[in-house]
């Protein structure tokens, strides 16, 4: 999407993970960032699940990075999901409050748990 001197954004698309892990070596944001833009140096500033598509931002250095990663940890910065639904989303917000348990980093599942990381997502139409 965009590239300056301190910064890469990129469009991602569902069912490529953001970097090498488990089967996925080679066909990885990452790797094609260095083996097809040259950008061999790129630091996750965050990420996005392997089937999840959107914008990823990445630094050129690790201290704009650091700098980007507080931003985000004190929620300075507000992420915005788009999502399709079958049938009619109801009017207004929907609000869901439930810890959120990972059971498995690797293929990306987790589930609704008491023992989980609080989590407050609004949907609205």
């Amino acid at each position: 999407i965009k590239e300056d001197d301190d910064w890469v954004v990129v469009d991602k698309p569902g069912s490529i993970p953001v970097h090498p892990c488990g089967r996925y070596r080679h066909n990885s944001i990452t790797f094609i960032l260095a083996k097809e833009h040259g950008l061999k140096t790129v630091h996750t500033v965050h990420r996005l699940d392997r089937l999840t598509s959107g914008v990823l931002i990445f630094s050129k250095s690790a201290a704009k990075a650091r700098e980007m990663e507080q931003v985000i940890k004190a929620r300075e910065v507000e992420k915005v999901y788009v999502c399709r639904v079958v049938g009619e989303f109801p009017e207004g917000e929907v609000v869901c409050e439930e810890s959120i348990e990972v059971i498995s980093c690797k293929i990306g599942l987790c589930v609704v748990d008491p023992k989980g990381k609080d989590c407050k997502t609004t949907f609205k139409r």
